[in-house]
């Protein structure tokens, strides 16, 4: 069935010739409409009544990227109604006429945006805020600048409010937004939070209420490094599959703690290591020998539990910090993002280095 309504014969609106797409059946047009990018798909719905309403769930429903250009427009287009649609739903709409509860996936950058109708900037924390306290079945939230349109009060009620959020991204974090997911009652699978300079030793805690759900976990502090805690008291992160790190200290229990927090650990990046003295990476060098030789002594000591056997995914800076890391497993595809000191060849690197260089897929840029 199409989405225009049969005419009786004889009437005007049957002797219109309308667009052949619009008989087409609903679930065929959907189809369709998937394969178009988000700015044609918009242009679509504008076409006519019978689009908007059968495309605009579509369009909120894929991730939204706003910014101070687009988020005047969006505010209008969300706030429309089109209630004498013929195929208008309960669903489509809130019970004030707005379409806030079809958003599913936003992504903001306040602080993008310079044409002339870019909003202000207290325009954009106030459209942010109103965004936020509307849209409650958001599962996807990502936020450059927190502190652009939030307090750490409000950011944390803002949160507490989406029971249906599953992945959240935030920046611009300072020391002040150490608790920001303290009150989310929502089950978070993805958690990825960018910071300035944040001074806190214990930066894991602001997520460790939601050890049991989470999945995908990044942190990069800015010009801090990234303690792990070495409290056996702290909870297990037995779900996460996705780790990343921008700075991570580097002390002799780091790859333990690393091991024994995420257990079950599969793709790893670590950017830079604050490591406490400078490794050679000649695979010949005494402290690689001695780097390999902690990592046959951490397998050893180890837990069978709290040991990686294998990663499928590892990034790291450089071949220094690899052998620091001195993991005791295999990688299946182990990413150098530079090569420095002595040099000596990646090709003789994992030929001769510990097991954790015994990867099937070696890149180096």
């Amino acid at each position: 069935m199409g989405l225009l309504p049969k005419k009786s014969q004889g009437s005007k609106e049957s002797e219109r010739k309308p667009s052949p797409i619009l008989n087409l059946p609903f679930d065929v047009l959907l189809h369709i409409s998937t394969f178009l990018p988000p700015r044609y798909l918009s242009v679509l719905t504008r076409t006519c009544r019978a689009l908007r309403r059968a495309l605009a769930p579509e369009l909120v429903n894929r991730p939204v990227p706003l910014t101070a250009d687009n988020m005047a427009s969006f505010s209008a287009f969300m706030h429309t109604s089109d209630s004498a649609a013929p195929i208008c739903t309960d669903a489509d709409e809130d019970d004030d006429g707005t379409r806030f509860s079809l958003l599913r996936s936003v992504r903001i950058d306040p602080v993008a945006g310079h044409s002339r109708r870019a909003l202000s900037p207290a325009q954009m924390a106030h459209a942010i805020k109103e965004l936020l306290q509307r849209a409650r079945s958001l599962t996807r939230l990502s936020l450059s600048e927190v502190s652009y349109a939030f307090s750490p009060r409000q950011i944390r009620t803002a949160l507490a409010l989406l029971p249906a959020l599953e992945s959240v991204s935030l920046g611009g974090l300072t020391g002040e937004y150490t608790s920001v997911l303290a009150d989310v009652r929502a089950p978070l699978r993805s958690v990825t939070l960018h910071t300035g300079r944040w001074n806190t030793p214990d930066a894991l805690a602001c997520v460790a209420q939601h050890h049991a759900t989470l999945e995908v976990l990044s942190f990069r502090l800015g010009g801090e490094s990234f303690a792990l805690p070495d409290d056996p008291e702290f909870p297990v992160m037995h779900r996460v599959r996705e780790l990343r790190f921008g700075w991570l200290a580097g002390g002799e229990d780091a790859t333990r703690n690393l091991m024994r927090l995420f257990p079950n650990a599969r793709r790893v990046r670590i950017d830079a290591i604050a490591m406490s003295r400078v490794l050679l990476i000649n695979p010949a060098s005494d402290a690689a020998r001695e780097r390999r030789a902690a990592g046959k002594a951490l397998q050893q000591k180890s837990q069978p539990e709290e040991c990686w056997t294998k990663l499928d995914v590892l990034s790291v800076r450089s071949l220094a910090e690899l052998y620091f890391l001195a993991l005791p497993c295999a990688v299946a595809h182990l990413n150098v993002r530079a090569i420095g000191g002595d040099g000596g060849g990646i090709g003789r690197v994992v030929r001769q280095g510990p097991r954790a260089l015994s990867s099937s897929s070696v890149r180096v840029r």
